[in-house]
């Protein structure tokens, strides 16, 4: 047993509303106080504070720490990059409410002790990596804008110790908020990941904490994050399957993985250098192997794979460059060539752009997805830091020993690997994909936009040469008897796998435990003799 935390992240509403509703609130109590300088809401946790030291003192005859739970968003440091220029206040979500621990007094009777928990991430919220002074902070390896934070929101504590209660990096193949740094919220692979984490928890030793926790230990299936919210549906279906475009649910030292198909469950024959498509499927990907003909190889030709996840009359009836129409409508494509991998959408079916539905279009275009994960920003200053935005069609390519690695080739196979999400699959385990014909629907909430059931996916393919550009292998599309797999009710087939990271930050925990044990006197004394 080390301490007590009390609740979890408050939101700023949370706070705002609390305090309005109780303004001038003070509290005495026989651990924990809070006096005329604490808001409502740090009163209200002096409370909690209290309480749970009373109930320990009286039930066990014993004290440990107690401490508040909390992040950046509600830090006591006003953010320039978070004002808001139309009413020059500091208004934005990530700045308008604050909680001090600092506020909270203890009393002589509270001998072990009060403490702040923070869970404080490398890129979120916005404005560590805006703020143009962490720009200045540096460690062995560059700039560290994380670094910069941290020293500056340690100041804030004077009087109680700090621990970052989270931090880590996550992995799969998302990304919800990008770093300059690097170190962004999603799509890091797993051997960058443990190195990025013994780097922030250098930086965490240095500025003075008092201890830090890894967020996590292991893969999270239930968890979300605000690009992918909407699109689990239904939402509490989402513990069925595994969202590898989710960053929250990637985060582990261990991976909880589906395990991968044994072998296909649809076979489509093709023709000169498209010799087959091989289909499966599992809780997390829909796997295609594409065989091409002996002696084709990969890297000399352009690979064309349409695929229609739903209606056989709607979508895209026409291939890119003028190559003829396909055999149904096609909701997506997938372009493999000059050693890249892209999975591109019918434009009326780009969540990027905040369409849900598939449309009949014959002009052959299919669009990137590129999801803004970073907001527009203009300081207190009037400076104007743009938006940015994360290109989720591009495909990871490496061996399928990690989450985020999506298509590899070895020989005439190519071997490739798609992401639920990333098809607009909503639910897997009951063959929801997404379909939703309204439009400015703004940020849609949970379970708000609409699903059907699929009636099974159709697949199309191309062979081009790479210089000619000439057709040179065409796939013989089924479309009387698509792709459907079987649902299913139960957590699914699953594995854990230590990653990379895990063993990245066990080695260098080893060392450092090495390096800080006490010297054996017995051994010097023997040899010292």
């Amino acid at each position: 047993m080390i301490g007590w935390l009390v609740g979890r992240e408050l939101e700023s509403a949370e706070v705002l509303q609390t305090d309005a509703n109780h303004k001038g609130a003070t509290y005495k109590g026989t651990y924990v106080s809070a006096g005329a300088k604490a808001s409502p809401t740090e009163v209200w946790l002096a409370e909690s504070l209290d309480a749970v030291a009373t109930t320990e003192a009286e039930r066990y005859g014993q004290l440990h720490p107690v401490g508040i739970v909390s992040w950046p968003t509600l830090d006591p440091i006003e953010h320039d990059t978070e004002w808001d220029p139309k009413t020059g206040k500091k208004n934005r979500w990530n700045d308008r409410a604050s909680i001090a621990v600092e506020h909270l007094d203890i009393t002589d009777k509270m001998t072990a002790g009060l403490f702040g928990a923070y869970h404080i991430y490398p890129n979120y919220p916005d404005f560590i990596v805006n703020e143009p002074a962490y720009d200045r902070y540096k460690d062995e390896f560059g700039v560290l804008r994380y670094g910069g934070y941290l020293q500056e929101f340690i100041k804030t504590h004077v009087r109680y110790p700090a621990i970052v209660a989270e931090f880590g990096i996550a992995n799969g193949a998302g990304v919800a908020h990008l770093s300059p740094d690097g170190l962004n919220h999603g799509g890091i692979d797993e051997a960058t990941a443990g190195r990025d984490i013994l780097r922030m928890q250098a930086a965490i030793q240095k500025e003075g904490y008092a201890g830090a926790i890894i967020f996590e230990f292991m893969d999270e299936w239930a968890k979300k994050t605000w690009i992918t919210e909407p699109f689990k549906i239904p939402f509490d279906r989402r513990i069925f399957w595994h969202d590898v475009v989710d960053p929250e649910q990637n985060y582990g030292l261990m991976a909880n993985e589906s395990i991968p198909p044994q072998k296909p469950e649809q076979t489509i024959s093709g023709s000169n250098a498209l010799s087959s498509i091989e289909v499966a499927h599992d809780a997390s990907y829909l796997y295609l192997t594409i065989h091409l003909a002996d002696g084709r190889k990969p890297q000399d030709c352009e690979i064309l794979v349409g695929i229609d996840t739903y209606d056989r009359a709607l979508g895209q009836m026409s291939w890119p460059k003028g190559l003829g129409r396909t055999a149904s409508g096609m909701e997506f494509l997938l372009d493999i060539r000059n050693n890249e991998a892209r999975i591109l959408v019918n434009p009326s079916y780009n969540i990027a752009s905040a369409r849900y539905a598939t449309s009949l279009r014959q002009d052959g275009i299919f669009e990137t997805m590129n999801m803004l994960v970073n907001g527009k920003v203009v300081t207190k200053d009037g400076r104007e830091i743009p938006e940015k935005r994360f290109n989720m069609s591009l495909m990871r390519q490496g061996p399928f020993d990690e989450s985020g690695n999506l298509w590899n080739f070895e020989g005439n196979t190519v071997n490739v690997r798609i992401p639920w999400g990333r098809l607009n699959v909503t639910d897997p385990s009951s063959l929801r994909v997404l379909n939703d014909t309204r439009t400015n629907l703004g940020d849609p909430g949970i379970d708000m936009l609409k699903a059907s059931i699929t009636d099974g996916f159709v697949f199309d393919g191309l062979v081009l040469d790479t210089h000619s550009g000439a057709v040179t292998g065409r796939l013989n599309a089924n479309v009387a008897s698509p792709y459907i797999w079987n649902g299913w009710e139960e957590t699914p087939p699953y594995r854990e796998r230590l990653k990379k990271s895990y063993s990245i930050v066990q080695d260098a925990w080893r060392k450092a435990s090495e390096k800080d044990k006490p010297v054996r006197t017995d051994f010097v004394s023997a040899h010292s003799q």
